[in-house]
Formats: structure tokens, C-alpha cells, sequence
């Protein structure tokens, strides 16, 4: 499984714990964009994505929009 897929994997299953709605994530540039319903739940997914390339050290191909 790509990188990608996992982050999407990962990060597509959260839900906003205000709204009740799951993120989109977008990963077919070298960038990883996240389209959610606001701005603290964009801000939680975007740090949990910065954890996962962090820890497997891919940060210098993707960044987070």
C-alpha cells in the first residue's frame, strides 16, 4: 500500500468531533490536501498526518496543504 493510501486510510476515517463529518483527503500532487468542515478539525488531521510522515520519514516528498 502507497503512502497515500494509507494516509487517506488513516486520516479519511476521523470524524469532526463537532460535526460529525469525515475529512476528504486529496493525494495525487506531492502535496497532501485535506478538505474538512472546519478549521480545528483540519488543524487535528494535518498534525496527525505530520505525525505519520514524520515517523516514517517521507517528509521530503509530501507536504501537508
Amino acid at each position: 500500500m502507497k503512502v497515500g493510501e494509507v494516509i487517506k486510510t488513516i486520516i479519511g476515517e476521523k470524524t469532526c468531533p463537532l460535526h460529525g463529518v469525515h475529512p476528504v483527503i486529496d493525494t495525487t500532487t506531492s502535496e497532501i490536501k485535506i478538505h474538512t468542515c472546519c478549521s480545528a478539525f483540519h488543524e487535528a488531521c494535518a498534525e496527525q498526518v505530520n505525525s505519520i510522515l514524520t515517523g516514517i520519514d517521507v517528509s521530503s516528498y509530501w507536504s501537508v496543504a
